[in-house]
């Protein structure tokens, strides 16, 4: 099941290329974009929790024996969700942003996806889990793929063209992806995918308001807009949000926490194979032989490492952790 989420969470957040294009038709800018897609997170996520806090009070007013609340929110968790939030919204997003000023889209895409690299190093260095010969297959087909899928490879390729801070910047953005999703793993179980993305959303978009005022000189002009938007422009900032900004990174988050990191990265490689389907099939955009040869390397990876076992179990679907979780559950 959790590589079930992970795929879908990479499916959900293949929309957010079409919606950012309609948005930026209508005046929006990519910083723009970010800050509302995180303020329209944050404020359906923080409904669910406060609606949550109401329901299970009125349960524990009914004496129906549940639980006290577990005061997680000390101040010591604080800096957790700050750290989550400048690696998840601020450099992620920044480096990304800047890489794409500095290279082709095509570069910057497959720098991106270099993610599950680091997240397969960090998970041997901090969970233990083994590079295995078949990750390293599944990740080198992905990569393939989504380096084929994005045009860097392939018919009418025009290989690696841009600066070097932007190629840079490009594996700044795949670190600090793969970084966010070993730190999900970390603390995802600890305060669940709801509570941890709402405060990873409302502290990143905070640093994010700061950093965006001192390197600009202004306060970001998203508020502004969206004053004055128009009925389709709230819609459309209202579907990202829900989207892509929250329903597929609740899915990662409770996926990647069912399946080791290292696999569950590499199916979340399903993103860019679902944005090129959504192109051509919705958005009347090409598609090339090539492209096409990538999104079967992309799949046939994913289901790949989907299907073969993890290490230590005996279950082709369930991780060492997660069953070791299982276990304690039950105990």
């Amino acid at each position: 099941m959790g590589y079930v989420e992970i795929a879908l969470a990479g499916v959900i957040w293949a929309l957010t290329g079409p919606l950012i294009r309609f948005l930026k038709a209508d005046g929006f800018t990519s910083w723009d974009v970010v800050l509302g897609r995180a303020f329209f997170s944050v404020t359906f996520l923080g409904l669910w929790l406060i609606w949550k806090g109401i329901r299970n009070k009125r349960m524990r007013d009914a004496d129906l024996a549940l639980p006290p609340v577990p005061d997680r929110y000390l101040p010591q968790a604080l800096p957790t969700f700050f750290i989550l939030g400048f690696i998840g919204v601020v450099v992620s997003q920044s480096s990304y942003f800047y890489a794409l000023t500095q290279v082709s889209v095509a570069v910057a895409v497959t720098l991106n996806y270099t993610a599950p690299f680091f997240v397969l190093i960090l998970s041997y260095l901090l969970y233990k889990e083994p590079i295995t010969k078949s990750k390293g297959i599944a990740l080198l087909g992905a990569l393939l793929g989504v380096a084929l899928v994005s045009g860097l490879l392939g018919q009418g390729s025009e290989g690696i063209q841009g600066s070097l801070a932007g190629i840079l910047a490009g594996l700044v953005s795949g670190f600090s992806y793969g970084l966010q999703t070993v730190v999900y793993k970390s603390v995802g179980r600890k305060y669940g995918p709801i509570e941890l993305n709402f405060w990873m959303m409302l502290t990143g978009a905070l640093q994010l308001i700061l950093f965006l005022s001192l390197t600009t000189g202004s306060f970001p002009t998203v508020f502004a807009r969206m004053a004055s938007a128009s009925p389709k422009s709230w819609l459309l900032m209202t579907l990202i949000g829900l989207g892509p900004g929250t329903a597929a990174f609740v899915l990662f988050t409770d996926g990647i926490n069912k399946v080791e990191a290292g696999r569950g990265s590499i199916v979340a490689m399903s993103e860019p194979v679902a944005a090129c389907l959504l192109g051509y099939l919705a958005l009347g955009e090409k598609l090339t032989w090539s492209q096409l040869l990538g999104v079967f390397l992309v799949i046939g990876s994913i289901v790949g490492i989907s299907v073969t076992k993890a290490p230590g179990t005996g279950d082709s679907k369930t991780s060492t952790p997660e069953r070791n979780r299982q276990v304690d559950q039950n105990a």
